[in-house]
């Protein structure tokens, strides 16, 4: 593993009931970057994430890990009863940290310090579970779903959180749905599927998404190369060029501008 490589997977499979649920053949994490696993239920999005933090085996192949790796699960929870101060001292008493009140400040909680857990925001609620974990010093934190039912505005400024730790050199792998986000925040997205994973790139400053509101035909979509995005089908990232021929197609097939967006780098 070169200096740059936090974890190495080769030819990892795991299998249920003799249904192969995940089957990754290569794939190399850079250290310090922001990483989105995506894909439909069932190709191993939270598989893949546990098999990362060792508390799940995989059938075969091989996982090499450079660090320390932290697991969020999805349903985290910090106690209700104490604030946020007396939440973030518990966890960092417990990893022998005197630092909690630095902890506070890089989830940006340090202002919420004596307020009751469950008197926050949903979104303030999994800053804390983020420093409560972050408590732990890892250089490595994975986080199954962290966006679930977070308004818009929360969920940006968690992306935004998460990309703050990739500049203290942490690197944030997580599962998620929304594609859209995925490529403006990463720094790049593996996409899970039934035929393996694929590491792609995110969006650049000149790179652009296209959103297009369903229902589309999906023989156009199959064309384009568009995955689907709940209620929208998402194309990207593209280049300019890219762009402009994708928007001719997109009219030259009868679809109305009302229903296509497009997001360009530097908008998020």
């Amino acid at each position: 593993m070169n200096a740059d490589t936090v974890i190495r997977i080769e030819g990892l499979k795991k299998s249920y009931d003799g249904s192969v649920v995940l089957d990754v053949e290569s794939l190399e994490i850079p250290a310090g970057t922001l990483i989105s696993l995506i894909g439909p239920n069932g190709v191993g999005k939270s598989t893949l994430l546990e098999i990362l933090a060792g508390i799940r085996s995989a059938d075969s192949g091989t996982v090499g890990i450079d660090g320390k790796v932290l697991l969020l699960p999805q349903r985290m929870e910090a106690f209700e009863r104490l604030t946020v101060r007396q939440n973030i001292s518990y966890f960092a008493k417990l990893f022998g940290r005197e630092d909690s009140d630095e902890i506070m400040r890089l989830a940006g909680v340090d202002s919420y310090a004596g307020v009751l857990y469950h008197i926050l925001s949903g979104g303030y609620r999994r800053r804390v579970c983020i420093a409560c974990t972050l408590c732990g010093s890892p250089d490595i934190l994975l986080m199954d779903e962290p966006m679930t039912g977070l308004d818009p505005e929360a969920r940006a400024e968690i992306w935004e959180l998460l990309r703050s730790l990739t500049s203290e050199g942490i690197t944030v792998i997580l599962s998620t749905h929304d594609r859209t986000e995925a490529m403006m925040y990463s720094d790049a997205i593996a996409v899970l599927s039934q035929r393996g994973i694929e590491l792609k790139d995110a969006m650049g400053i000149d790179s652009h998404i296209v959103r297009i509101r369903e229902p589309v035909d999906r023989s156009i979509l199959s064309d384009l190369g568009a995955e689907s995005d709940g209620d929208f089908a998402v194309l990207g990232p593209l280049s300019t060029f890219e762009l402009t021929e994708t928007l001719v197609t997109l009219r030259s097939a009868g679809i109305s501008e009302e229903r296509i967006s497009v997001i360009s780098g530097g908008q998020r």
